[in-house]
C-alpha cells in the first residue's frame, strides 16, 4: 500500500496533503486505520524513523549536539590561548618601547650636550 493510493502526497518540501475523495474511497477497500497507526503502519514507521535521529542517548541529533558542543569548547579554548599569547606579546612589546622610548629620551639628552 502506497500513501499516494490513499490519497496522500507529500512534496518536495515536505508538506502532505490530502486527497479528500481518494482517501474516503480508499477507507472503504482498505483498513486505514491500521494502515496508518497499526503496529505495522505508517506511523511506527514514522516513529521508528524519527528515534533514530531523537532518542536522547544514542539519536543521531543528540551525537551532533554533542560533537558541536566538543567543537564549540576546543575552539574556546584555542581562544583562550590565543588570547593569552596576544596579551604576553603586547606586554613584551610595550616594555620594550617603554624602554626604547626612555633610551631615545637619554640619548637626546646627551645630544644636546654636543651641539653647538
Amino acid at each position: 500500500m502506497r500513501l499516494y493510493e490513499l490519497g496522500i502526497e507529500i512534496d518536495r518540501s515536505g508538506k502532505l496533503t490530502l486527497d479528500r475523495s481518494t482517501f474516503e474511497e480508499a477507507s472503504f477497500t482498505f483498513d486505514v486505520e491500521q494502515i496508518l497507526a497499526g503496529e505495522q503502519g505508517l506511523f511506527s514507521s514514522i516513529e521508528a524513523r524519527l528515534d533514530i535521529y531523537l532518542d536522547s542517548s544514542s539519536g543521531t541529533l543528540n551525537r551532533r549536539l554533542e560533537t558541536l558542543e566538543s567543537e564549540k569548547s576546543r575552539v574556546d579554548d584555542a581562544l583562550d590561548s590565543l588570547e593569552t599569547r596576544y596579551q604576553t606579546y603586547y606586554n613584551r612589546y610595550l616594555s620594550q618601547f617603554t624602554q626604547l622610548n626612555a633610551l631615545d629620551s637619554e640619548l637626546s639628552a646627551v645630544s644636546v650636550l654636543f651641539t653647538v
